[in-house]
């Protein structure tokens, strides 16, 4: 059964900006599909990008962690049913990533805004595809992932 034409794939990353910020989306689009080629070269996955400020952050850290203060990124990996595409469908959803916009201001130092959120975007997408920093030698893992897809994509 084909797709009708009015029907379209969802992007590698879904992005929802509730802010005034304007970011270019592209990027980061561009950004996930090349890092999920290159984690799940015979799959097609797809996550959601929720980009808010301090107040909805602080919602959700303290809904989801149990903190009371925003954080600069959260990551919530879909839980419910099998990883693997519906029949029919093209692509595995792997769950939610929310950055803070004010956080990411805060804390960018000489980055520009567009880069300090693609540095969390690696972070949140690659705690979906199952790394973690918790362990000693996970935490080496993931942070070895994340420097090589700042220094490929990034260019930091």
């Amino acid at each position: 059964m084909s797709k009708s034409p009015e029907m379209s794939e969802p992007p590698a990353l879904d992005i929802i900006n509730d802010t005034d910020e304007e970011i270019e989306t592209a990027v980061l689009v561009t950004m996930a599909e090349e890092i999920l080629r290159q984690e799940r070269p015979d799959s097609q996955c797809y996550a959601t990008l929720y980009i808010c400020d301090d107040e909805q952050m602080q919602i959700f850290n303290k809904q989801y962690r149990g903190a009371t203060q925003a954080t600069d990124v959260l990551a919530f990996g879909a839980t419910q049913g099998n990883l693997e595409p519906e029949s029919g469908t093209a692509k595995t959803f792997l769950g939610d990533i929310v950055v803070d916009i004010n956080q990411a201001y805060r804390q960018k130092g000489s980055n520009s805004i567009l880069k300090e959120i693609q540095i969390l975007v690696i972070h949140g997408l690659l705690h979906l595809l199952g790394y973690d920093h918790i362990k000693t030698q996970d935490k080496k893992n993931m942070e070895q992932k994340e420097n090589y897809y700042k220094q490929t994509l990034v260019g930091r």
